[in-house]
């Protein structure tokens, strides 16, 4: 019987390993019921939240010494949210930060899919920068240049047999294991299609992502479902259906990738008060919690389940 792995990427703001995994399961035990007990179906968590953690907690150290830092306003919102948030994203984008995590990538999913077999499927499952992160490892040049073969040959390996698993990618793309949906959550992904630009560019992930992506419709004959779902308070939440085309390449007939925003919801009474302050302050402060609900939203792992079966 062929298996079905979900590979679980957290984002910013994740620095209990335990919480994470907590939250794993709440999104991957409901998906595993829908899909019963005639389907074999594993669960890969990837967590990388402590890799930039004292970098982040010196910053925030330092900033609050400031003879400024009592005088300015939403304190909290700051050094909480907007600093974990930016900081996370660029410590990743620096090299030293971001070697780190992706060798918690590589320990975390290649030791769990070792031994592959002919019709296994993976699927991915993101959150906010984690999405952005995977993207990255997986198809932006600045990971496989020669130069950085010789300044960091440990991590290169790494980024080689992390490529070199999925079909499409890596140095053999008639072989490894095929990739069959991408779900992502609260993601920002859109925004960084802004690094897609006509020069030459080490974090463009645009070129490698493409041809990927027609490499697997063509074994498949089918193009590969992706499901990005926004909760409508959420600000780092962005649609992917507007730049799918300059983003992932063709549409129509022809398009390898088919793009759905699912709008969800926590049908709570804060949420409810909100939408009716949408625009005010409140309804910003409100967005973290809106950001952090995508692992407890009933729609998604019924999405995620749906989405497999119809694969099946």
């Amino acid at each position: 019987m062929s298996t079905d792995y979900l590979l679980f990427v957290h984002g910013v703001r994740s620095r209990s390993e335990q919480d994470f995994l907590n939250n794993v399961q709440s999104l991957f035990k409901p998906i595993a019921q829908v899909l019963g007990a005639n389907a074999t179906v594993k669960p890969i968590s990837c967590f990388w939240g402590q890799c930039g953690e004292s970098a982040l907690i010196n910053l925030r150290q330092k900033m609050q010494q400031s003879s400024a830092w009592d005088k300015l306003w939403f304190k909290n919102f700051r050094s909480d949210q907007i600093l974990d948030f930016v900081g996370d994203g660029a410590l990743y984008l620096s090299r030293a930060v971001g070697a780190k995590v992706v060798a918690r990538i590589y320990e975390s999913a290649m030791t769990a899919v070792e031994i592959v077999k002919p019709g296994d499927r993976l699927h991915l499952v993101t959150h906010s920068w984690g999405t952005v992160i995977l993207m990255d490892i997986l198809f932006a040049k600045r990971w496989v240049s020669s130069s950085f073969e010789k300044s960091d040959p440990k991590t290169w390996n790494y980024i080689q047999q992390i490529r070199n698993t999925l079909f499409g990618l890596g140095e053999n793309p008639n072989v490894g294991l095929t990739l069959g949906s991408i779900h992502t959550m609260g993601s920002p992904i859109a925004l960084f299609n802004l690094i897609n630009t006509a020069e030459e560019n080490g974090h463009d992930l645009v070129p490698e992502l493409q041809v990927f992506l027609q490499n697997l419709r063509q074994k498949t004959g089918k193009p590969l479902p992706w499901n990005n779902y926004i909760h409508p308070a959420d600000p780092i939440a962005y649609p992917l259906e507007g730049v799918s085309e300059q983003f992932l390449g063709a549409t129509g007939p022809n398009a390898s990738v088919t793009v759905s925003d699912v709008v969800v919801r926590t049908n709570t009474l804060n949420e409810k008060f909100m939408g009716v302050t949408q625009g005010t302050i409140l309804s910003v402060l409100y967005g973290g919690t809106a950001h952090n609900s995508y692992w407890k939203i009933p729609e998604i792992p019924k999405a995620i389940a749906a989405t497999i079966q119809g694969q099946s």
